[in-house]
C-alpha cells in the first residue's frame, strides 16, 4: 500500500528541486527526506531521482509519480478548502461536464434555472469533449454531463440520458454576405461560404443531409469543433454558419450578424447524462425538472 507520508516527501523534493529546500519547507533535516524517499522507491521497486553531476532529477518512473503526486495534493488542498467553507452544511455541490460542441448561452440557460431556484447550489463546470468527460463521470468525478448526444446503448447501465429539450438550427451571416443574398432559402446559398462544424458531430451531419436534400451546393471555407470560433468567424464575414438557437438574438446581438433562415426538421438536442446513484441528489432533480 502507497504510504502518503513518504509520497509528500518526494513530492517535496521534485517540487522544490533539491534535498535542501526541501527539508526548509518540511522542518525536517536532510537526512530524514533522503531517508523517506529511498523508503519510498523501496516500496514502488523503482528509482525516482538520479545524479547528474551535482543536481538531483528526476527519472522516467519519477516524472511519473510526479504527475500523479500533483495530482493528490492538489485534491487534497480542494478537500481542504471545500471543508473550511462556512456554507458548507446548507449548500448542495454539483459539479458539470459541459460537452465543448453545447452553445455556451444554451448551457447557461440549461444551468439557471437550478443556480436561480429555491436551492442554495454551488456548481462547478468543466468543460471538455464528450469522450474525455464521459469516462471522468464513470469514476464520480462528475456529478452529470450536458451534452448533444444521449449515452451510448450497451455501456454501464448506471448511466441515464435524460433529454433537457431542443433547439431550431439556424443559419447565419453577417450584413455583408447577406446582403449579396439573392432568391428563395436555402437555394440562396447555393455557391456560398459556408462555415461549418467538424465531421463527426451531430450537427454537422444532420447539415450535410439537408444541404443534400435541398440540393445546395457550399463553398466549405473552414470547418471548426469550437462553435464560439466558427461564429467569430463568421461575425467576420468569412462565410454563413448553422447555429442552434434557444432565442435567436443570443447568436444575432452577440456576433453581429443576421439569421438568414431555419433550417428545417434540424434541432440541437441536450441531454444530461447522469450516474444513477446521482439521482437522488436534491440539485441533479432540480436541474433534470427544469426547462430552459
Amino acid at each position: 500500500m502507497l504510504n502518503y507520508h513518504h509520497l509528500r516527501y518526494f513530492w517535496a523534493v521534485a517540487t522544490e528541486g533539491n534535498l535542501a529546500s526541501a527539508a526548509e519547507k518540511l522542518g525536517v533535516s536532510i537526512q530524514t527526506v533522503s531517508g523517506q524517499i529511498t523508503k519510498l522507491e523501496g516500496d514502488l521497486g523503482r528509482t525516482l531521482f538520479q545524479l547528474e553531476g551535482r543536481r538531483l532529477v528526476l527519472t522516467e518512473a519519477g516524472r511519473v509519480a510526479r504527475r500523479y503526486a500533483d495530482e493528490i495534493f492538489r485534491l487534497g488542498e480542494q478537500m481542504l478548502d471545500s471543508l473550511a467553507d462556512e456554507s458548507l452544511e446548507r449548500t448542495l455541490r454539483l459539479t458539470i461536464g459541459v460537452s465543448d460542441v453545447l452553445p455556451k448561452t444554451a448551457s447557461y440557460r440549461l444551468l439557471a434555472p437550478v443556480l436561480h431556484g429555491n436551492l442554495q447550489v454551488k456548481i462547478e463546470c468543466i468543460e471538455g469533449r464528450f469522450e474525455e468527460l464521459l469516462p471522468s463521470l464513470l469514476l464520480h468525478r462528475l456529478d452529470l454531463v450536458l451534452s448533444d448526444r444521449p449515452y451510448a446503448q450497451g455501456g454501464p447501465q448506471q448511466i441515464r440520458s435524460h433529454l433537457l429539450g431542443k433547439s431550431p438550427v439556424a443559419i447565419f451571416g453577417s450584413a455583408a454576405l447577406v446582403s449579396q443574398l439573392k432568391g428563395p432559402f436555402p437555394k440562396c446559398l447555393n455557391g456560398k461560404p459556408m462555415l461549418l462544424p467538424t465531421h463527426g458531430s451531430v450537427l454537422r451531419a444532420q447539415i450535410d443531409d439537408w444541404l443534400t436534400q435541398h440540393r445546395v451546393q457550399v463553398s466549405v471555407v473552414a470547418e471548426f469543433d469550437d462553435g464560439a470560433l466558427m461564429k467569430t468567424f463568421g461575425m467576420h464575414g468569412e462565410g454563413f454558419f448553422p447555429a442552434p438557437f434557444i432565442d435567436p438574438s443570443d447568436i444575432t446581438a452577440q456576433f453581429q450578424v443576421t439569421q438568414v433562415g431555419q433550417v428545417e426538421d434540424v434541432y440541437e438536442n441536450y441531454y444530461a447524462l447522469v450516474d444513477k446513484p446521482k439521482l437522488n441528489n436534491p440539485a441533479v432533480q432540480a436541474l433534470l425538472a427544469a426547462k430552459p
